[in-house]
Formats: C-alpha cells, structure tokens, sequence
C-alpha cells in the first residue's frame, strides 16, 4: 500500500495521515520509498531497527499478557468445568 492510499484505508485526511507517518519515518522505524511502478508514489517499508522494536514490543506484550493471565487465574475462582 502506498502513503498515498493509506487516507482511505484508515479513514482520515491526507493531510493527517502524512503527519501521522512523519514521526516514525524520522526516528527510524519506517522508510518511505519510491513505489516500483515509476510513479510519484511512495511505500512504507520496516527498517531493519523498526522490526527489532516490533519484535520487543511484541515480546513485551506477550509478556504482559501472560502476567495478567496469571494473576487472573490466581485471583478469579472459577469452577472445575471451566465454564462460567
């Protein structure tokens, strides 16, 4: 998908949108690219450090998930069938 398409997708304005994707292109995550069909388009693509930030958040969450889960277990006395 392009930057360009990417207003309609999500449903706001261009103008939104561009600046939505301004601050993770500057910090390093993503990297606008020319599209490959020559025309004055360009791609989002995950850098390299973006995808290591992606694999830690998801590692995090994962994490924090199971954290909550088991608090949840120890806490929430539910009965033996497992069916509220």
């Amino acid at each position: 998908m392009t930057i360009q398409e990417m207003p309609d997708v999500v449903g706001m304005d261009h103008s939104t949108t561009s600046r939505g994707v301004a601050p993770p292109v500057r910090s390093g995550l993503f990297e606008a690219v020319a599209d490959m069909s020559g025309a004055c388009k360009r791609v989002l693509c995950l850098t390299m450090f973006g995808a290591e930030k992606l694999n830690a958040a998801a590692q995090a969450w994962s994490g924090a998930q199971s954290a909550v889960q088991r608090e949840a277990d120890r806490t929430i006395d539910l009965p033996q069938s497992g069916k509220i």
